[in-house]
């Protein structure tokens, strides 16, 4: 019983479309060479072009990219759509980001604007967490 189980979850997972599992239609992995980065697709093909200094993955349809040393968020066609003005930023997990502003750590919405004002010296990404114990 608990083989047929097992079974069906997994076909039933199968048959989930990739949207299930990936925000994106077209998941692009970061790409590097000669100390610039940029995003491809899953063929190899760069669609986003290697002009940032550093880059981390796209989440909620928003990549943290640094910009003239500053960290700014960019949509999966590399339109910037938060200006770089960050020490660093993380991508985006349930509608939030942390970014450092001098040498302390808040949190942004996908607007850009500061919903919880920099005053942490350290800080982990949203995860489901109600808050209440």
């Amino acid at each position: 019983m608990k083989l047929l189980m097992l079974v069906m979850l997994v076909v039933a997972i199968q048959n989930l479309p990739t949207s299930v599992f990936s925000q994106s239609a077209k998941p692009l992995f970061i790409v590097s060479s000669e100390g610039r980065s940029g995003y491809a697709d899953r063929s190899g093909k760069v669609i986003i072009a290697r002009s940032f200094q550093s880059a981390r993955d796209f989440s909620e349809g928003l990549a943290p990219v640094r910009i003239n040393d500053k960290w700014g968020f960019i949509d999966e066609k590399g339109t910037i759509r938060i200006r770089p003005s960050f020490e660093e930023a993380y991508p985006f997990s349930e509608g939030r980001a942390a970014i450092k502003v001098g040498d302390r750590w808040g949190f942004i919405s996908r607007s850009g604007s500061i919903v919880i004002s920099p005053q942490f010296t350290c800080v982990s990404g949203f995860q489901g967490r109600s808050g209440e114990n």
